[in-house]
């Protein structure tokens, strides 16, 4: 007898977890983006078209525009994109990662840096690594159908990353990497 109830209590446990998980999930329509009651943190500059689409409505962004590489030295930070780069845009992230997002030859690029340990790419999936004879780890993510590069360095006391999400190429992403490095 306790058998079945004890089955009852779980499956109804699970239904209620279920539907209270879901309930936080949906998102008005009609919404217009321009409305100004929208919070600073829940809007942010124009997307990066080269990394996957993430919903960000419902949590705060950490990304903070920069107005320049000049906004990093706070950071104790100085990073910018290499020469000839274009659409370069500046962000602090969570108050402690400088991003730089550029396009160079067409293809679109992505400089971390930050003084905290850890992963600060951002790209996860199955790895491949290799390490380059400068110390320098070059990454090669699969995630699905998707392949994606990540250079990962240190120099003093900061750990930086350089990503490309849209087929650069590893020599294209090497040729980066002397430039900015």
């Amino acid at each position: 007898m306790k058998k079945p109830i004890c089955l009852i209590l779980t499956a109804l446990m699970a239904f209620v977890l279920l539907f209270s998980a879901c309930a936080g999930t949906e998102r008005e329509t009609g919404t217009d983006p321009a409305d100004e009651s929208m919070t600073e943190e829940t809007t942010s500059a124009e997307p990066d078209p080269t990394y996957p689409s993430v919903d960000v409505a419902q949590m705060p962004n950490p990304m903070a525009p920069a107005d320049s590489p000049a906004a990093f030295a706070e950071l104790g930070i100085a990073i910018d994109a290499p020469d000839g780069a274009e659409n370069t845009s500046y962000y602090v992230i969570s108050g402690q990662i400088a991003e730089v997002n550029f396009l160079l030859d067409g293809k679109g690029y992505c400089l971390r840096a930050s003084k905290v340990d850890g992963d600060i790419a951002g790209l996860y999936g199955e790895e491949k690594a290799e390490t380059l004879s400068d110390g320098a780890v070059l990454t090669v993510i699969s995630a699905g159908e998707a392949e994606w590069l990540r250079l990962t360095w240190d120099k003093d006391d900061v750990h930086y990353a350089l990503t490309n999400t849209d087929g650069a190429g590893r020599d294209a992403l090497l040729a980066v990497y002397d430039a900015v490095k």
